[in-house]
C-alpha cells in the first residue's frame, strides 16, 4: 500500500485483508496467537499501517490484542464477520 493508504476505502480494505489473513493463518482457531507484524508484512503493510489496523480491529472487537509484538488472536466477533458477512462487503468500517 502506498503513502495514500489512509484514504477511507484503502483503510477499510486493509482491515478486511488483515482479518481474512489472520483467519487463514490461524485456520479459524480463536485460541491461536500470532504476531501481527508477520501478517501485516504478508499483505504489504508497513509497521505503522499494521499497528493502525490492529488498533482499529482490537477497538472494534474483531481481534484480541494480547501483548507487545503485537501478539493477537481472532476474537469471536472477527470469526463471525469472516464466516458470515465478509463475502458481501470485503471491507471493515
Amino acid at each position: 500500500m502506498g503513502p495514500d493508504w489512509r484514504n477511507r476505502q484503502s483503510e477499510e480494505s486493509a482491515r478486511y485483508e488483515f482479518l481474512m489473513r489472520l483467519y487463514q493463518v490461524t485456520r479459524d482457531n480463536p485460541h491461536a496467537v500470532v504476531h501481527a507484524g508477520g501478517i501485516g508484512f504478508e499483505i504489504g503493510l508497513s509497521r505503522v499501517q499494521t499497528f493502525a489496523v490492529v488498533e482499529f480491529l482490537a477497538e472494534q472487537g474483531y481481534v484480541d490484542y494480547l501483548r507487545a509484538g503485537p501478539r493477537i488472536r481472532l476474537a469471536p466477533r472477527g470469526l463471525r464477520y469472516i464466516q458470515l458477512d465478509a463475502g458481501t462487503r470485503r471491507t471493515i468500517r
